[in-house]
């Protein structure tokens, strides 16, 4: 079994790829926890990844009444 990556927005640790490779390229790999894409959906930024991450929290928020 390879290496697990983590998903910069929500720390899901199934990724089957690093989000960003070496040179900044994206995986384009959709998170199945948050839904982040790299690359679709941001580039590698932190802050891309709070903002992403504060959508993703408040859109669970709703969902879960």
């Amino acid at each position: 079994m390879g290496d697990k990556h983590i998903c910069p927005v929500c720390a899901f640790d199934g990724l089957k790829e690093a989000a960003f490779g070496p040179h900044n390229e994206p995986s384009y790999e959709i998170c199945p926890r948050c839904g982040f894409e790299p690359g679709f959906d941001g580039g590698n930024d932190p802050e891309i990844f709070k903002e992403f991450r504060q959508r993703w929290i408040e859109r669970r928020k709703k969902e879960m009444g």
